[in-house]
Formats: structure tokens, sequence, C-alpha cells
């Protein structure tokens, strides 16, 4: 798998996460609201739909601990330490490109450029398969 598709598979996976998250405390709200006796029926509907995506989220969590160890490791096989940092603000800690802009002393034009060039360098950069193909809702 190249770098720049798992990078890019990392960003996705945690905007899934976070959605699953929001669906989860809704469930839970439901859940909360059900405490008439004549509603059990419907609050184990919500139960049961609440522990399977609980389940699903700590296995997605643990999918993007992994994601974002072997994204490192590609990371760190730039030569250019500016694209590095830029790429791992970017992709493994999830900043805009203006605090991007504020942590590395640069422009944002100089931020973008990097960038792009950054990103064509890691289409040449293998890293371990991440054993799941990543669901963009």
């Amino acid at each position: 798998m190249k770098l720049k598709s798992l990078l890019l598979d990392i960003r996705t996976l945690k905007n899934n996460i976070d959605k699953d998250t929001r669906l989860l405390e809704f469930y839970n709200t439901q859940i909360n609201e059900m405490n008439e006796p004549d509603l059990g029926s419907i609050k184990e509907f919500w139960i049961v739909k609440f522990k399977a995506l609980e389940g699903k989220i700590a296995k997605d969590k643990q999918t993007f601990k992994e994601m974002k160890y072997e994204a490192t490791k590609g990371l760190e096989s730039l030569t250019n330490k500016n694209y590095m940092l830029l790429l791992m603000n970017r992709y493994l800690a999830f900043k805009t490109f203006k605090e991007i802009t504020k942590i590395m002393y640069i422009s944002m034009s100089t931020a973008y450029r990097y960038h792009q060039k950054a990103l064509k360098e890691t289409e040449d950069i293998e890293v371990k398969n991440t054993l799941m193909k990543i669901d963009s809702r």
C-alpha cells in the first residue's frame, strides 16, 4: 500500500469514528428516554444497536492506532523534514493549514506548496497494508 493512500484512509477512518461516536450518543439518549415498562422491546432495540456500534468503534480505534503507527514509520523515511512535519500535523494530528503555518513558521502558500510536493513523494513510499478497507460514508 502506498503511504499517500494510507494517509487518506486515516483521515477517512477518523471521520467515520467521529460520526459513529455521535451516533452512539444518539442511541444512548434513546435508551435513557425509554423508562416506561411498555417500551421494553423498543429499549432493547436501542441497547442492541448501542452495543454493536460500541464494539465497532472500539475495533476502528484499534485499527486507527495501527494505521497511524505505520504512517509514522513511512513519513519518517521522507528526507525533507519540513514535508514530514507538515504531513504528520495534517494527517496524524488533524491540524488545519492555518495551525500548521503557526507551528512551522511558514506562510500559507509555502504550506500548500510543501503539501503538494510532500504528497507527491508519498506516492513512492510503500507501507504495510492495514488489513481493512475503509468505508467512506
